[in-house]
């Protein structure tokens, strides 16, 4: 089974990822031990686009 194409969001802020889930519908956070991969790939979920928290700093 193959992951469809999707749009990819590396936010570099908080306030930026907030904004982007926002602005960008039906949108998914991933901050990596996520079931979101296995959920897509058995087509329980569909996201057109998925952001990234991988790179933010901690605060």
């Amino acid at each position: 089974m193959y992951l469809p194409k999707l749009m990819n969001g590396r936010p570099k802020s908080p306030e930026e990822a907030a904004t982007l889930l926002k602005v960008k519908e039906n949108s998914h956070l991933v901050a990596g031990g996520t079931e979101l991969f296995p959920r897509m790939k058995y087509g329980l979920c569909s996201p057109e686009v998925i952001i990234s928290l991988k790179g933010l700093k901690h605060f």
